[in-house]
């Protein structure tokens, strides 16, 4: 599953990322609110963890952003700002939940996913013939189950989420390994085909010199 972490702090967000990725996640780090907005123009997320005092503003700020816009994805504020009244502001703009610093990462992974797992039980992710459970890490093909490994699935539940979009290679890369460069593997490539083999043709398309797009009706 997908998360993005807007923190300023280096060494928090170093923290931050290397605990959700031991449990599993798939992190992208942001440092200002201007950053944040332009990953969630590229991409989706099934969750995020944002601070309030960043270098452009206010976290909550981005909260109130995509609850106006009807965007509920799962909100965990990750702040010094945790006074009373500051918890009660950033509740009632919208967060799901609010952690003072300073915290634990076991804290903070128990409440993400305790969170994402309520949202995971009643949302299915579904595109033309494939079914994706996020919580179970399961996939079916027109109703029949298949088998993927845990890059697989990333690489799937990614594309998934995109319909339409096409991502460039150096995204699928960052958002599924977290690596900024394919140190001369053709990773991607590889790993596309081996869910081409397992999905079935003609769902993920290349798209020459860019990336690939999951499309169905293309």
């Amino acid at each position: 599953m997908r998360i993005l972490v807007l923190e300023d702090s280096q060494a928090v967000a170093r923290l931050v990322e290397n605990g959700l990725k031991a449990e599993g996640y798939s992190v992208t780090l942001a440092t200002t609110l201007a950053q944040a907005h332009d990953l969630l123009g590229d991409s989706e997320f099934d969750g995020m963890v944002l601070d309030r005092w960043v270098p452009d503003g206010d976290g909550l700020s981005l909260v109130a952003h995509l609850r106006a816009h009807g965007d509920e994805t799962p909100i965990i504020m990750l702040t010094t700002m945790d006074k009373n009244d500051q918890r009660i502001e950033g509740l009632r703009t919208g967060a799901d939940d609010y952690l003072g610093k300073p915290f634990t990462m076991e804290e903070l992974a128990l409440r993400l996913h305790k969170l994402l797992g309520r949202r995971a039980r009643t949302t299915l992710l579904e595109a033309g013939p494939i079914k994706i459970d996020p919580l179970g890490h399961r996939t079916w093909v027109r109703d029949e189950e298949i088998e993927l490994t845990a890059k697989e699935f990333d690489l799937v539940s990614l594309l998934l989420s995109n319909q339409g979009r096409v991502l460039t290679t150096a995204q699928l890369l960052q958002r599924v390994w977290g690596l900024q460069h394919d140190p001369g593997t053709n990773r991607v490539a590889v790993y596309i085909n081996r869910v081409r083999t397992k999905i079935g043709p003609g769902l993920i398309h290349t798209v020459r010199s860019i990336g690939y797009v999951f499309d169905p009706n293309r």
